[in-house]
């Protein structure tokens, strides 16, 4: 009965307050006043000493003190560059075999699919013309040399070999090179070579125009884009790989909160999708630019993943830690408001200690709201905000540290004030 009996009376001293906020012309006119004194009558709120008891309102000065805490950003999850791929081909053939498929883990080294087309076939034949060349090039070279030194062969025989050899061995490189770009392997290219320098059976390694490719890193086939039969332009993407044990986490901070942060700085991260666990980490990487647009600066730390519980694009929040204390203005964190202008706080303020008098002059319209008596009004003051640690925030621009700002029913101030708002421009 007892807590029926404050909310009733709570009801009985905010309803002619929103009322006459609303409707009264002398409301109207003050709130003209404020706005070309102030900036516009939203800024500031007036209350009787009993409303504010009612609604639980206090006030106190911020605290200066040395800050330990952590200021907090929203990051995003990314793979590691190094710890991703793309696969696709470097020339042209259709898919004659797949050997995995999206999910499956696969290890650097192993087959992923194969192609069969024209052009493969042309340079593998190109290379395996070019080391038969340089090795018939070869042995001629070295015969004539030997035959030089027991003067059996003339000068002029031995310079054509020699001519001979490095221009076989010359075009084996370029041979080599083309065949090792589309994505051959050596252990392949030997065996071309064997077959050509005849060490192996022609029949067991007649070379096809098929070309198989290759994971270049262990992971996850995070994507895929393939299929049988399907024709292949090189360029394309086909599939690409991850390996997300360790990852990323990038995160957008403020210019004015560049100087809170230092490489080697302590990092936790927390997902939604994983409430509760935390994911620790220390800052390796500070921008040495600010974007022009959103005025922030990107920071970066990695995180162990052995789990694989982060994915590369998902959301979350980064808390760097300050490890070294600096003297700070802090206020609780629920003093701290914000809307569509930003941050704000609210201060104690003397600037409508006069409008009794001026709420007197309306007459009986305001004798109900007279009998509370003084009023205590209180200005929403833009702040930004810093680091934060166990339910208090730094404030590091808007307060000097010698006023008194709302430290709790902070909320219910700004509900009030955006009601007044409201009336005001209805």
């Amino acid at each position: 009965m007892k807590k029926d009996r404050s909310f009733a009376r709570l009801l009985l001293v905010l309803l002619p307050l929103a009322f006459l906020t609303a409707c009264s012309p002398a409301a109207e006119s003050e709130g003209e006043e404020h706005g070309e004194e102030h900036g516009g009558s939203s800024s500031i709120i007036s209350l009787t000493k009993e409303q504010i008891e009612l609604m639980k309102i206090t006030y106190a000065k911020p605290l200066e003190r040395q800050f330990t805490g952590y200021l907090m950003a929203p990051a995003r999850i990314e793979a590691m560059p190094k710890k991703r791929a793309d696969i696709g081909t470097l020339i042209s053939g259709r898919v004659t075999s797949l050997y995995v498929q999206e999910g499956d883990r696969v290890k650097a080294g192993q087959a992923l699919f194969e192609i069969q087309g024209l052009e493969i076939g042309e340079i593998k034949g190109e290379f395996i013309r070019a080391q038969a060349a340089l090795h018939s090039a070869k042995a001629n070279y070295e015969r004539q040399q030997k035959l030089l030194k027991e003067n059996i062969a003339a000068q002029k025989a031995y310079i054509d070999a020699r001519a001979a050899f490095d221009e076989a061995r010359a075009a084996f490189s370029a041979a080599d090179q083309r065949l090792h770009s589309i994505g051959i392997s050596d252990a392949e290219a030997e065996k071309l070579i064997q077959l050509a320098t005849g060490k192996t059976s022609h029949d067991s390694t007649t070379p096809t125009a098929t070309l198989k490719i290759y994971a270049p890193i262990s992971g996850i086939i995070s994507k895929f884009s393939i299929s049988l039969g399907q024709l292949i332009e090189p360029g394309t993407d086909l599939m690409e790989i991850v390996d997300i044990a360790r990852v990323w986490v990038v995160a957008d901070i403020y210019e004015k909160d560049l100087s809170a942060v230092k490489l080697g700085q302590r990092v936790e991260v927390e997902t939604e999708a994983w409430p509760g666990e935390v994911f620790e980490g220390k800052l390796e990487f500070i921008s040495a630019v600010v974007d022009e647009m959103t005025r922030t600066v990107k920071v970066r730390s990695t995180a162990d993943n052995p789990e694989e519980k982060l994915r590369p694009e998902m959301y979350a929040t980064m808390r760097i830690f300050h490890e070294k204390g600096r003297n700070s203005v802090v206020i609780p964190e629920d003093a701290l408001q914000s809307d569509d202008s930003g941050n704000f706080v609210f201060v104690k303020t003397e600037e409508e200690a006069g409008e009794n008098d001026h709420a007197e002059e309306e007459g009986d319209d305001h004798g109900e709201e007279n009998e509370h008596g003084e009023r205590v009004s209180f200005r929403k003051v833009p702040v930004s905000p810093g680091l934060r640690q166990s339910g208090l925030v730094e404030i590091v621009a808007g307060l000097r540290g010698d006023e008194e700002i709302v430290t709790s029913g902070a909320f219910f101030l700004k509900s009030e004030m955006t009601k007044e708002s409201f009336g005001d421009h209805h």
